[in-house]
């Protein structure tokens, strides 16, 4: 008989699959398609006990956990490197004012539960940048994921319409009555990730995957349009426009006015009306409606809470839903519900961590990505992925003068912080595009800022 020894049995296909299946590529895309899809789409939305997600606040936790995990084991050694340059002065500050703002909040226990969700999100978001191993993992689970999703919004339009759909048997806003929002919960959440996606459409061509990045930017914008959302498609073409023009001036100077203008004209324009009479005609000659479909309401009515407590707020996401909102408004506790946030993340954060958690927010999620995109390294596979990360961030960022985004579980938030974080990894480290190289490279000590 042959000494087994001298041939080894062939390896068994357990062995094949661990050694050639690519766990980056899975554990990246998973995290996509839990934050684009949710695992709550398609909510029924013709009665509002439907509408509670009380019972995710256990499922959503568990599986980004076992997602951050994953991701830390897979990318060890980058790990090591990459997440101290995420520790700064203004970042570190702000998370010592959430837990101050926890610590005071009138309802610690809710306050405390969503602090840590708020960082799981965050320390996810962190982390699974770091997973694909190339640029072209990268790129190519995003791209996909977001086709997948876009065909999954309007299959569900033409065959659960009354769940993809608003109705008019809509608990909260039957005004909506015909406006898409696909898997979302709202049309707004549905025209931001279109908006999004038409981003990633462009990344796509840019890649050279010129028919999968004109699919997705053909399937995106007619669902933007279809969802009514004005103000996701005025940012669209402003954002566009702003990103063009950042894209090519030189002068730090000069790209922080054009960037952080249109963000102090939003506010102005917005919020502003509520407290300068002059402004609101101003607006109303414009053809704009002053109250922005009721929302002068209710940041009056946020103002008013802000100045009872303006130090350290209600507390984190303590405020809306909640007794003391409606204690505070007992005369109109329907329109309250209806409300559910303060449609400004500005005057949100004032509501619940204070004015000086909001100064420190601005720092961090407008100062620091703007100076990140100014310092990025000037290679080849950094211009594209900051190509996608830029308007992206500035997007969401002006989003936030009509929309209550920051600390929220949301698709809309996540890649916010998502946009941030890729902007500050391509401030500190040289992207790979070689098949044999991670995605994010230290690049030795000389690539660091």
């Amino acid at each position: 008989m042959t000494d087994a020894s001298e041939h080894p049995s062939p390896p068994s296909a357990a062995a094949i699959l661990a050694r050639d299946f690519n766990w980056r590529i899975v554990v990246f895309s998973a995290t996509l398609l839990l934050v684009l899809i949710t695992l709550q789409p398609f909510i029924d939305r013709s009665a509002i006990a439907t509408i509670s997600v009380g019972s995710l606040d256990t499922t959503y936790p568990i599986i980004e956990l076992l997602l951050l995990a994953a991701s830390l084991v897979l990318c060890v050694p980058l790990v090591r490197v990459a997440l101290p340059s995420l520790v700064r002065t203004f970042s570190v500050l702000l998370i010592l004012w959430l837990v101050v703002a926890v610590a005071t909040s009138q309802n610690v226990d809710l306050s405390f539960r969503r602090l840590l969700v708020a960082l799981l999100e965050i320390g996810l978001a962190a982390a699974v940048l770091l997973v694909p191993k190339t640029l072209e993992e990268f790129s190519g689970a995003l791209i996909a994921a977001v086709a997948g999703v876009l065909v999954l919004c309007y299959l569900s339009v033409l065959i659960v319409p009354n769940l993809s759909i608003h109705q008019l048997t809509d608990a909260l806003e039957p005004e909506l009555d015909g406006n898409w929002r696909g898997l979302y919960f709202h049309k707004n959440t549905a025209g931001m990730m279109m908006g999004i996606f038409v981003f990633v459409g462009l990344f796509a061509i840019r890649m050279e995957w010129r028919m999968v990045g004109a699919f997705i930017i053909g399937a995106a914008l007619p669902f933007l349009l279809l969802t009514r959302s004005k103000n996701a498609i005025a940012l669209l073409v402003l954002v566009y426009a702003v990103a063009a023009a950042a894209q090519r001036v030189k002068s730090w100077r000069w790209r922080a006015l054009i960037c952080v203008l249109p963000l102090i004209l939003l506010n102005v324009f917005t919020v502003g009306t509520v407290f300068f009479e002059p402004l609101k005609h101003f607006v109303d000659l414009l053809g704009i409606d002053s109250t922005f479909t009721g929302r002068s309401d209710i940041w009056s009515f946020v103002t008013d809470r802000i100045k009872e407590r303006p130090i350290t707020g209600y507390g984190l996401r303590a405020f809306w839903n909640t007794s003391a909102a409606f204690a505070a408004g007992e005369h109109d506790q329907d329109w309250l519900w209806r409300a559910g946030s303060s449609h400004n993340a500005y005057l949100d954060l004032a509501l619940t961590i204070g004015i000086p958690g909001t100064v420190l927010m601005t720092i961090v999620v407008v100062i620091y990505p703007l100076v990140d995109y100014q310092r990025r390294l000037r290679e080849p596979a950094n211009e594209l992925l900051a190509g996608l990360f830029f308007p992206i961030w500035l997007f969401l960022l002006y989003s936030t003068a009509l929309e209550s985004l920051f600390l929220d579980r949301s698709p809309t938030w996540f890649m916010l912080v998502f946009s941030i974080f890729g902007l500050r990894y391509l401030s500190v480290f040289r992207v790979n595009s070689a098949s044999r190289q991670p995605a994010v490279t230290a690049g030795g000590t000389a690539a660091r800022r």
